[in-house]
C-alpha cells in the first residue's frame, strides 16, 4: 500500500493520470487517494518532473500492557519474542481524531 502526504490528509493512492504536454504547458500526473482516517477521495496535481512525498506503511500489532502516570501507553511487539516495550505513544486526548478510544482506554 503506497502512502501519499496530502498537507494535513494521510492517503492511499488509488489512481495516477499523467496528461500530454499541451502546445504551452508541461505534462502532469493528477493523483487520486483516498484518507486512510476520514475515508475522503482527494486530488494532487503535480507537474512530471516532480517529486512528491510518499512512503510505504506496514502493519505492527502490539499488546498494551500499562498506561504509564503521564497518558503514555506501554506497549509490547508480539511479533517479536526479545519482549521490547515501547513507552512513546502518548494516549488520545480530547483534542485527537479519536478522543473516543482515549476515554475508552483510561
Amino acid at each position: 500500500m503506497t502512502i501519499l502526504d496530502c498537507g494535513e490528509n494521510v492517503c492511499k493512492i488509488t489512481d495516477v493520470k499523467l496528461s500530454r504536454p499541451g502546445k504551452h504547458g508541461h505534462a502532469k500526473k493528477f493523483v487520486t487517494g483516498k484518507c486512510v482516517l476520514t475515508d475522503r477521495k482527494f486530488t494532487e496535481i503535480f507537474t512530471h518532473h516532480s517529486v512528491f512525498k510518499y512512503f510505504t506503511m506496514a502493519n505492527e500489532t502490539y499488546t498494551v500492557c500499562d498506561i504509564t502516570d503521564d497518558d503514555f501507553l506501554a506497549l509490547m511487539d508480539i511479533m517479536d519474542n526479545d519482549g521490547e516495550m515501547r513507552e512513546d505513544v502518548p494516549l488520545p486526548d480530547s483534542d485527537s481524531l479519536d478522543a473516543d478510544l482515549g476515554q475508552r482506554c483510561r
